[in-house]
């Protein structure tokens, strides 16, 4: 049994945080896409909507382990 995860820094705070690499939000910044963290997703959420925006809504699972059948 095999489980997959990132670990890298967050795009918003620079926070190193773990995240499966299928599912995290991300952003991108000169042509990469880049992850964002639980916090910073929740921190500028209501930032979004103020401004007329969907929410970020992460996938079910991205900040988690996920078991891979290799």
């Amino acid at each position: 049994m095999s489980y997959m995860s990132a670990m890298s820094p967050c795009c918003g705070c620079g926070r190193i945080f773990s995240y499966n690499p299928e599912r995290v939000p991300s952003v991108t910044i000169r042509g990469h896409k880049e992850p964002v963290c639980q916090e910073c997703v929740d921190r500028v959420n209501p930032i979004r909507v103020a401004n007329g925006l969907e929410p970020i809504r992460p996938l079910p699972g991205a900040y988690e382990a996920e078991e891979v059948g290799y």
